[in-house]
């Protein structure tokens, strides 16, 4: 994806986003939503199952500056939920992707999750996915795409309630992270701090690769929300001190992780990296001390930026919030 180049060269403002939930959301449609939206049910092994969903928001348009004859009255969501083995309820992470990928580009990581024991829900947004020939053109979008991860959660807690669907008890509403790659890392930015678009049902979050760009005048970095934001140095795409600058702004608890030569994609997506052990141990790690409460997940985190050696390194932001 040769994404925000330009983009992030001039840090481009936008200034109008989605309602937050409550307001205007299509909490209707989550509410009798069907089971015609669950589109296949695959088995990944005998206890661990891929949801796929074809989500769509009526309440919302979708409008794209390029091809304006693909406009349409609806946003719609394709969305993939991948199911942990345990029957128990887990925690949710909600996984947003950048500008010209797709989730299943980050499926090793997403899997690791599960199989750490999390419910990894993977929304598909309208125009910036490379399911898009003309995404590139669409960076405007992120503007509406905190609205759909609100409207995507709204429809799995739903669906978590109902007997009849596959997603039946299987998460625990009160524990959800949000997680972000690139332009994916700005929407989950907007959904912490943006107050146009913060969802409050999320209570951590990890940035890969990127930094706030959905700016909109009046974000409050002052909300005490566990983060953890790892960039590479030598990042080609997006330049590691936007995403320094954003971490500056946190109240924290935050820890940065710099990954130690490592451009925009390899050290996320699927084709091996040298940074996919620091990556996917300091996430787990991170999300068992936030989403599970376990008291030794920072010291996990810790051990896994040393274990990296020369390949990783990081710090901490942490003071009281307003300080």
């Amino acid at each position: 994806a040769g994404l925000v180049a330009g983009l992030v060269a001039c840090l481009v403002m936008i200034t109008s986003c989605s309602p937050a939930p409550g307001e205007g959301s299509a909490s209707a449609d989550v509410a009798t939503a069907s089971e015609t939206a669950v589109t296949e049910v695959r088995q990944r092994s005998d206890s661990e199952r891929v949801v796929l969903l074809e989500l769509t928001d009526t309440s919302r348009q979708t409008i794209p500056v390029n091809l304006p004859a693909t406009a349409a009255a609806q946003r719609d969501l394709p969305t993939t939920v991948l199911l942990p083995p345990e029957t128990s309820p887990a925690p949710v992470v909600v996984f947003a992707h950048g500008l010209g990928s797709h989730p299943w580009d980050f499926l090793p990581l997403l899997q690791a999750w599960v199989d750490a024991g999390y419910v990894v829900v993977a929304p598909r947004f309208p125009l910036t996915s490379s399911d898009n020939p003309e995404h590139n053109t669409e960076v405007h979008d992120l503007a509406s795409q905190p609205g759909d991860v609100t409207f995507v959660l709204d429809w799995i807690l739903e669906a978590n309630t109902q007997p009849a669907s596959p997603l039946f008890a299987a998460m625990q509403p009160e524990n959800i992270g949000i997680a972000g790659w690139s332009l994916g890392g700005a929407t989950a930015y907007g959904l912490l701090f943006e107050p146009c678009c913060v969802d409050p049902r999320l209570m951590a979050g990890v940035i890969l690769a990127s930094t706030d760009l959905l700016q909109t005048g009046d974000s409050n970095f002052t909300r005490p929300m566990p983060m953890l934001v790892l960039h590479g140095d030598a990042d080609e795409q997006l330049d590691y001190r936007y995403g320094r600058w954003t971490f500056a702004d946190l109240a924290g608890p935050a820890r940065f992780i710099t990954l130690l030569g490592a451009t925009h994609n390899p050290p996320y997506q699927a084709e091996p990296s040298a940074w996919d052990g620091v990556v996917t141990d300091s996430t787990i790690a991170f999300w068992q001390a936030t989403l599970d409460g376990d008291p030794d997940g920072v010291g996990r985190m810790i051990d896994a930026v040393e274990r990296a050696g020369d390949l990783a390194s990081s710090d901490v932001r942490w003071q009281a919030p307003g300080n």
